[in-house]
Order: structure tokens, then C-alpha cells, then sequence
């Protein structure tokens, strides 16, 4: 079990956590037709010009690898430093992630010094769970406590993964409740679950909070409610500034606030981390 990490309140007793998802190292941004946007550049001149003098962290709730042959590993590995530059905490793990296999992917966690996340992916020999089921975070006098469901498809097949597959998400929920610590605040779930799972599996879950989901499967408009619980859909390809602002005012009920803003031409991308992006993709 990790130690909790503790995180500063601000003065107005908030804090805001900043998601990502479906990134694919798209560390630069996209270069479109319609002008470009996102980029780990424009995101960090967002947070020195709005979020300074506030407390925040990061998490990534899965598909941040650039799958290109060429190239793809370093650009992986840039994102998943630039993102920890940015306060990244936890990275969820799906399928997906394991595309250049288990190995790579726990060096680039070595590498960022945050931790892997996932409940339900399991060794097919031993039946053990890989990574790990929940985190746990503390800020000011409250508790919150993150863990992350893997998109349960057993009739597809994912290439780099080994002997790592998943179980259905319900098939390990009894033993996560009796995991997590009942004194949690706040529980969040990291997924890449479709819309369509989460409204099968999201009542049966009813102590979960919040939701961050980096399903490009996702019909209803982010953010959205299921069985009252909030989901949200950060923008693919890092286009978004995204997250959450979780209040505790004096009557001690947790409020959260969903934070969005598109980082496009108006948001002028930071010099310093724009060169630091540059000098990792060339190796250096």
C-alpha cells in the first residue's frame, strides 16, 4: 500500500484536480485545418496564468502512449514527464496502455515517479491484480481515494499486453469496497469505460464521486450524471484544460465544480516547457 501523499488546501479550502485522457502524445498539439490547439506548451501557460496561487494535481484516466512506430516510445515517454511536470499523481491503465508491453510501460512510471492504476487487469496464470487497485490522496483535513476500472471486452484482443487481461469490472467490486477506507472523502474512479458500461456498472458503485473516463465512446455531452454520480470526458488529445474543483465550505458537504477550457490560438504556448518539449523528442 502507498503512502497517502499530502497536498496544501488553498484559502478557500478547494482544490482543483486537472484530468487527462485519450492524450496519445499529442504533446505539441494538433496541427489542423482549423487552426491548432492543445499541446503540453499551452497547458502549462494556462496553469501559471490562472492557477499559480492554488493548490491542484493531475491524473491521467488512460490512453496517453503515441502508438506511432516511429517515434512513439519517446513521445510517450516525454508526455507521461511533461504531465508529472504539471502535477501528475496516478496514471490509470487499460488495455490499451500495455501496447509496448508491461515492461515499458512501468519504466515510464519509474521514470515520472508516479503510480499505475487498474483493478480488474490480472495475470492470467496467477490471477493476481498487476497494478495497483486504489490511491490514496489527503488535502487539508479530507481524504480522497482514486482507483480505476479497466473496459472489460473479452472477445477482443489487444497486442503488447502478455499475459495481462481483464475481469469484468463487477466480478472485483466487493473486494475494492473492502480496500478503499470507509474515512474516504471523496472516491474517484479512473476508466476508459464506454458510456454504455458506465450505465451498466456505475449503480452498482454508488460510493464512487466522480468519474474521469477516456472513452472515445461517450455519446452524452461532458459533464453528465449517471445514478447521480458526475462523469467527465476530458477532451482527446490534450485539446482541453480539464478537471474539477472540489469545495468544502463550512457545513463539511463535499462540492465539486467542473473546470473546462480549450486551449486554442488565443492561449500562447509557454517558451520554457515548448523548448524542454523539443530537447526530450530529440533524446536529449
Amino acid at each position: 500500500m502507498l503512502t497517502p501523499g499530502t497536498i496544501q488546501s488553498a484559502e478557500d479550502d478547494s482544490l482543483r484536480i486537472f484530468i487527462t485522457g485519450s492524450f496519445r502524445g499529442r504533446i505539441g498539439g494538433c496541427v489542423c485545418p482549423g487552426g491548432g490547439y492543445g499541446g503540453l506548451d499551452r497547458r502549462q501557460t494556462l496553469l501559471t496564468n490562472r492557477y499559480n496561487n492554488v493548490d491542484y494535481f493531475s491524473l491521467d484516466c488512460g490512453g496517453f502512449l503515441d502508438l506511432d512506430p516511429d517515434g512513439g516510445k519517446q513521445a510517450s515517454l516525454c508526455t507521461i514527464l511533461g504531465l508529472k511536470k504539471m502535477g501528475l499523481k496516478a496514471v490509470f491503465v487499460g488495455m490499451r496502455d500495455l501496447f509496448y508491453g508491461e515492461k515499458f510501460l512501468r519504466s515510464l512510471s519509474d521514470s515520472a515517479g508516479v503510480p499505475l492504476i487498474s483493478a480488474n487487469l490480472i495475470d492470467n496464470k496467477t490471477g493476481i491484480t498487476r497494478f495497483l487497485p486504489w490511491f490514496e490522496i489527503e488535502f487539508s483535513d479530507k481524504i480522497l481515494a482514486i482507483t480505476g476500472f479497466a473496459e472489460h471486452l473479452s472477445e477482443r484482443r489487444f497486442p503488447g499486453p502478455g499475459n495481462i487481461n481483464t475481469v469484468a469490472p463487477d466480478s472485483v467490486l466487493n473486494k475494492i469496497r473492502q480496500t478503499i477506507p470507509e474515512k474516504a472523502d471523496v472516491v474517484i474512479m479512473l476508466t476508459d469505460m464506454s458510456e454504455s458500461n458506465l450505465q451498466s456498472f456505475l449503480p452498482l458503485f454508488s460510493e464512487l464521486d466522480i468519474v474521469f473516463t477516456s472513452s472515445r465512446k461517450i455519446d452524452s455531452i461532458s459533464p453528465f450524471e449517471i445514478a447521480g454520480i458526475t462523469v467527465v470526458k476530458p477532451m482527446r488529445d490534450g485539446g482541453s484544460l480539464d478537471g474539477v474543483v472540489i469545495s468544502s465550505p463550512s457545513n463539511g458537504e463535499i462540492q465539486t465544480r467542473v473546470i473546462k477550457e480549450v486551449l486554442k490560438e488565443r492561449v500562447k504556448p509557454d517558451p520554457g516547457t515548448k523548448k524542454w518539449l523539443n530537447e526530450c523528442l530529440s533524446g536529449r
